[in-house]
């Protein structure tokens, strides 16, 4: 439940981070009761065939496995269990959505579901182009072995052309009900 005992304007922010919370465990919901999740094994990124590109763009990973915020940090999941990945990512040199999304687990890359609706992005971004940037998806327990991975997002450009390489994470998979 989200309370705030704060000034109006702190109220305001609260409510509008449940209101985002709230969309996401509903879209989530929808996701995984509709069976409409990535099966990461069949969907091979597209990111292999392009270049690297050198620059920068925006994007964020709000959630992964039970991780909020996960860069820079080293993130725990009990095997066997699917893992929620979500967030946002742009293509801000050509002031455009990105052409997709792609998680990275040990080298290998898996396209995400992209184009979900992220209005609180794109209005703290100040561009409405950007209103359907968001990405959601489950990573198969299939991917994650016991033992430590490295994992990042790959943001594919505007024009299919190169990608933008994320920093990674620590990810580390422990046995069933170890944690």
């Amino acid at each position: 439940m989200c309370r705030q005992k704060s000034p109006r304007s702190a109220l305001a922010f609260s409510l509008v981070l449940c209101t985002v919370a709230t969309l996401f465990a509903v879209a989530e919901q929808k996701l995984l009761g509709q069976g409409r999740h990535t099966t990461f094994a069949l969907d091979a990124g597209i990111t292999p065939r392009l270049r690297r590109n050198s620059g920068t763009t925006q994007y964020f990973i709000d959630q992964f496995g039970p991780s909020v915020q996960p860069f820079g940090k080293t993130v725990e999941v009990v095997s066997g269990e699917n893992v929620l990945v979500r967030g946002w990512a742009v293509d801000t040199s050509a002031s455009n959505l990105a052409g997709g999304v792609e998680i990275v687990i040990d080298d290998s890359a898996y396209s995400l579901p992209y184009f979900l609706t992220r209005t609180d992005v794109a209005t703290a971004l100040g561009k409405e182009a950007f209103t359907d940037c968001g990405f959601l998806g489950i990573v198969s327990p299939q991917l994650l072995l016991n033992g430590v991975h490295t994992v990042s997002l790959r943001i594919v450009s505007a024009n299919h052309d190169s990608y933008y390489q994320s920093p990674t994470f620590r990810l580390v998979v422990r046995p069933d009900g170890v944690l």
